[in-house]
């Protein structure tokens, strides 16, 4: 559910019988906050109202495949990827030099600048891949619009080496922005982070980080950097055939409460990850397996089977 309170037109009545009203907007990551003038002359909620419909419902990156693909529909757009070619990887192959090992890091900066174009995911390789949400709110008294806040809500997904069986999970907020007074500082968001459905179903997750229990917009506009960690570990002995194999939807959600006596708010999906863990080998073996296969197809870094994997065991 992308457009929280509009559709529900979420009312209440302070003491003094003013009437309030609460709208909150979870849009895609590269829609800007709108100014008091657009909101107030209805440009900015038109175009808030679009942005919302556009993000609707919960979605998996266009390239992903597996058992996470059927979970939920496939975006519309593209990820955005590395400017890497096929012609590139066959010429590297026929040279016979090392195959480079695909990105296994991305920071804030890298996942913001590739998705300013629209794109839900920016996957940078099978390693690294982001997304994120935007969320605005508008308040009103009597018809009158009293001020208006947003954010943004990054995810970044990371598997730092070969043989890790961790997958980081990087959360930042940015781009803070009010006009007017609206009341921000009982504005609180929850985050619940969760593997949503994994494969096989008695796989177990150990999470860890530093996910906070709940944070107001003022707290996390305080924060230099509002930046929190989650990490999923999965033991060895816990998937299925040879290769070991887990398989996940990392599907987090966002609450998004109100301060009273404004009701409404809710909750939101964020754009679904899908985590793959394996049998992680010795760093030379999973080297010299990927060289052989960008010899034979050249398509390493082009083909994204999962949006964060290890690679399977014959791949």
């Amino acid at each position: 559910m992308a457009l929280l309170i509009p559709s529900s037109a979420a009312t209440a009545a302070d003491p003094n019988n003013d009437e309030l009203r609460a709208e909150t907007y979870v849009v895609p990551i590269d829609t800007p906050a709108p100014s008091f003038g657009e909101l107030r002359d209805g440009s900015g909620t038109a175009r808030l109202e679009a942005a919302a419909r556009a993000a609707a419902g919960a979605v998996t990156a266009q390239e992903t495949v597996g058992p996470a693909a059927r979970y939920a529909p496939k975006a519309k757009e593209p990820s955005a990827a590395p400017a890497f070619t096929v012609p590139a990887a066959k010429a590297a192959a026929a040279k016979k030099i090392d195959y480079p090992d695909p990105p296994r890091s991305m920071s804030l900066k890298e996942c913001q600048d590739n998705l300013k174009g629209g794109a839900p995911f920016y996957v940078k390789s099978r390693f690294a891949a982001c997304t994120g949400k935007g969320i605005g709110v508008t308040y009103w008294k009597n018809k009158k619009l009293v001020g208006s806040s947003f954010l943004k809500f990054y995810i970044r997904g990371s598997v730092a080496k070969d043989t890790d069986r961790e997958i980081r999970f990087d959360y930042d907020v940015t781009d803070f922005a009010v006009t007017k007074t609206p009341p921000t500082s009982g504005q609180m968001f929850r985050i619940n982070y969760q593997i949503k459905k994994i494969w096989p179903a008695s796989a177990k997750v150990k999470n860890g980080g530093n996910m906070p229990r709940g944070r107001s917009f003022d707290d996390l506009r305080r924060m230099k950097p509002a930046h929190f960690l989650h990490t999923a570990y999965v033991d060895a002995g816990h998937g299925s055939g040879p290769a070991d194999l887990v398989q996940a939807v990392y599907a987090p959600t966002v609450k998004v409460e109100l301060p009273k006596p404004y009701t409404g708010g809710g909750t939101s999906q964020f754009p679904l990850l899908a985590p793959k863990w394996d049998a992680a080998k010795n760093p030379e073996e999973l080297h010299r397996r990927r060289e052989a296969r960008a010899a034979r197809c050249g398509e390493l870094l082009l083909h994204l089977d999962l949006a964060l994997q290890h690679e399977p065991e014959g791949a």
